[in-house]
Parts: C-alpha cells; structure tokens; sequence
C-alpha cells in the first residue's frame, strides 16, 4: 500500500493504523461558505460527476444533491474540483467582487436535493443563493 497517498477506501490488507488519520481513511470534504456566515459541506465521495459550462458555471453532481457554482474564471476552480484539491468555496457578493481580472469569484451558489430515480436537470436555477 502506498503510503505517501492514502487510499479514499481505507487501509488494504490489514496492519497498524496511522494514528494521525481516522481509520486510515482518507475523506475530502468540499465546504461552501456564504459571506453571511452559514455554510453546507459536502464529502467528494458522493461526487459522480461534474459539467463546466463556460458561459453559465460548474454543476457538482452529489449522490443526494446536485449544486450549481455561478460566478467568473470558473475554469481553475474546475480544475481543482476534477482533482479533488479544491477544499472550499466562498461565495463572494458582486458588489465586493474588486474585479481583479484573473481571479476567480463565485457570485452564486444552488443546491437542490435529488429524488432518486428521476433525471438530474443540467439548468441552472434562476434563484441560485448569493453571498
């Protein structure tokens, strides 16, 4: 087993646990903070698949949830997401957005909870919730 990169499901084969992991398990969790204070996290092991959209934003497809990102130079923020680095994700108003031109915002954010066995819609929702 290598040790360097802990594995999502756990040790293999048996042997002492590292005491500075819990059970050996490695789980990334995926926070959205609202500049107001309250925020929603969820576990990238529940992530199935995800979309960009250039002109629209990110959609994260949850088992249970699916969530929209909304807001500019999204495509770094993607790229992290893809490769499980991205940890968290504040949710900037636009009117403290300072317009730096590289940086990557996130205005809006949406989160729906799916009902399994129906088909998960790749709109995005007109009332995504801002900072």
């Amino acid at each position: 087993m290598n040790t360097d990169r802990p594995s999502v499901f756990g040790a293999a084969g048996g042997g002492a646990p590292d005491p500075g992991r819990r059970g050996d398990l490695w789980n990334p969790t995926l926070t959205i903070r609202f500049e107001d204070g309250p925020c929603t996290t969820f576990v990238y092991a529940h992530l199935i698949w995800m979309n960009f959209y250039p002109s629209k934003g990110i959609i994260l497809h949850f088992a249970s949830h699916t969530v929209w990102v909304v807001g500019r130079n999204l495509m770094g923020l993607y790229d992290e997401l893809s490769q499980l680095r991205r940890r968290e994700i504040v949710v900037v108003s636009e009117e403290h957005d300072l317009g730096e031109a590289d940086a990557v915002i996130v205005h809006r954010v949406g989160v729906r909870q799916e009902t399994p066995g129906q088909p998960r819609s790749a709109d995005f929702p007109e009332q995504a919730r801002g900072a």
